[in-house]
């Protein structure tokens, strides 16, 4: 079972980032949280959303920026599309 709900986390967020123009501006964990809550009815934990987003940095699809401390002791970041190619890796390799 808890495959299956990852496994629609996973696609969820490929919808987001490559199917919308969500991530067009800065995002932060919180906003996507909630986007993805609002549109999916998912609940995510930070971590998880974090490391599915670490992926799509590390590919280059996504853009992390660091924000300045404020009253949270752990870094906050903010998540940007790239100017790379924006079609899912899953739909390039179909074609």
């Amino acid at each position: 079972m808890q495959n299956l709900d990852h496994r629609y986390q996973r696609e969820s967020v490929m919808q987001l980032i490559f199917d919308s123009d969500y991530f067009q501006h800065p995002r932060t964990i919180e906003q996507v949280i909630a986007a993805i809550e609002k549109t999916y009815q998912i609940t995510f934990k930070s971590e998880r959303i974090a490391s599915l987003l670490r992926k799509y940095v590390a590919e280059g699809y996504l853009e992390r920026t660091v924000l300045p401390r404020g009253f949270s002791r752990s870094r906050q970041y903010t998540y940007c599309r790239t100017s790379k190619n924006s079609r899912s890796p899953r739909k390039r390799k179909l074609l």
